[in-house]
């Protein structure tokens, strides 16, 4: 059964904004070799579902700030409740996973700040060399102004940092040294870890814009 056709069994909306293409490209040749996934916000736990099937060896970690979504764990999976940004729970999950990832997926609450606590937390756990953090619906912001304001958050838009991060990379012509490749598709963008070496600095583009006239879009 294809990635689509598991997107679609199991109903997640995954498969209406076709996520299925790019996690298909990147992910087919290696998904015998996957053993850990994370998702956060999990739900009713469609997603789950998504990997168990399509990742016969993984274990699969979810986060989900609602309790009732607890029940959605299987044998397969296992759901921890709390915020995606909380440090004490994100160390809870990584241990349970014994500090290493395949895939991370953040699904989550889409603002900017959980975004960025997610990805400076969890990245050292993301396994070099084939490592994939997803960060989905990268304009939900702009789709729903109402449901995700960034109004009240510190950093602006992930899908504006991205931007700023690969800017900069190319123009100090340092895209080998240890900096994730990133790779996007419509309203999905992947960090491929590659080699050891820290997350996207963030604190920087966010410093750059409170001195700069451009900031972000």
């Amino acid at each position: 059964m294809t990635r689509l056709e598991l997107m679609r069994k199991h109903r997640t909306d995954k498969a209406e904004h076709r996520f299925d293409i790019p996690y298909s490209y990147l992910l087919d040749d290696h998904r015998h070799d996957v053993t850990r996934v994370l998702e956060t916000s999990v739900k009713r736990g469609a997603s789950l579902r998504v990997w168990e099937d399509y990742f016969p060896k993984a274990t699969i970690f979810g986060i989900d700030i609602n309790p009732k979504y607890a029940k959605s764990a299987s044998h397969r999976s296992r759901v921890f409740v709390g915020s995606q940004a909380d440090p004490e729970l994100l160390q809870q999950v990584s241990k349970a996973a014994d500090f290493v990832f395949d895939l991370i997926v953040d699904d989550g609450s889409h603002l900017p700040d959980d975004q960025v606590a997610s990805l400076k937390y969890l990245w050292p756990f993301l396994k070099p060399p084939h490592g994939i953090y997803a960060l989905e619906d990268l304009r939900a912001h702009v789709r729903f102004p109402d449901h995700y304001s960034n109004a009240e958050c510190e950093y602006p838009p992930m899908s504006d940092m991205l931007v700023q991060h690969m800017e900069r990379r190319l123009a100090a012509d340092s895209c080998a040294s240890g900096s994730p490749g990133i790779s996007a598709y419509g309203a999905i963008a992947f960090l491929m870890k590659g080699e050891e070496g820290p997350a996207p600095d963030f604190d920087q583009f966010l410093k750059r814009a409170t001195t700069t006239t451009s900031g972000f879009s």
